[in-house]
């Protein structure tokens, strides 16, 4: 597979963006990986659309075109389409559109990405915020990937809360740094998800996420010196005491309810 990836880029006369974050994946244990969870979540689901955010490549997308799903990708770095367009005249699957997909409504299909880092927050935000996409597959530096799994303690964030209240992982993959090309610093960590069915609305869970890294502004202070909400509600006696981090994205989201009913 590494063959592969480097008979597309000398091909194509291309190199990776380092201003893009642009790290080819040629692991054939992931692209295995992969392809069992799309076909198994897209059988349970019945959705067999993927919707790709930055293909680069298009290695992963392209062998999901080939296995009878609907590839919708959304790049913006034009010097990939000659390979795209080669891509679609023999797969007629595989569709691409030149977008900045921080500009792009999200279609109501399963993601797949493999997310560079510095993107990777606002596009797991703008997921989180997002509807009916069922199932998602992304890869990711290992730490935030971590944080999605495992929010709780120092991994407790906004996002990652609003991460868990969105969606469900069922699996994860770690993926050595030397499986890319050009090597990053760090390892990643690919992870499966689902949509968890009558999760809390965008407007909930950006008004969660807003109170919740008031409360992580000072990650020592108690609750209860948060003045997020009034002493004569009942749940202060129970979590007044602890801090953000001590309680479970579940009971913070609890709080989060019953305090802020309150005080509108």
């Amino acid at each position: 597979m590494k063959v592969e990836v480097l008979h597309r880029l000398k091909c194509l006369n291309l190199s990776p963006s380092r201003r893009l974050g642009q790290n080819f994946l040629y692991s054939t244990r992931a692209l295995k990986f992969v392809k069992t969870w799309a076909k198994k979540l897209a059988d349970k689901h019945a959705d067999y659309r993927i919707f790709s955010i930055g293909p680069g490549i298009a290695i992963f997308e392209e062998e999901l075109a080939k296995a009878g799903f609907r590839v919708l990708s959304i790049e913006k770095d034009a010097k990939f389409f000659p390979l795209y367009a080669q891509i679609k005249s023999y797969n007629p699957n595989f569709h691409t559109a030149i977008a900045d997909a921080r500009f792009v409504k999200f279609p109501p299909f399963p993601i797949f990405s493999n997310l560079p880092y510095y993107a990777s927050k606002f596009f797991i935000d703008k997921i989180c915020l997002s509807n009916n996409w069922k199932f998602g597959i992304l890869c990711l530096q290992y730490e935030v990937g971590q944080r999605l799994i495992n929010p709780s303690g120092k991994r407790l964030s906004p996002l990652s809360a609003i991460f868990t209240l969105k969606a469900n992982v069922v699996d994860f993959l770690v993926i050595p740094k030397h499986f890319f090309i050009p090597k990053p610093k760090v390892d990643s960590i690919m992870i499966v998800f689902e949509e968890i069915p009558d999760s809390p609305n965008s407007e909930i869970l950006r008004k969660f996420a807003d109170w919740l890294g008031i409360l992580l502004q000072n990650r020592r202070k108690k609750i209860k010196n948060s003045l997020l909400f009034k002493k004569e509600h009942p749940i202060w006696e129970i979590y007044a005491d602890y801090r953000a981090e001590e309680l479970s994205v579940s009971t913070l989201f609890e709080v989060f309810l019953k305090t802020t009913s309150l005080n509108q």
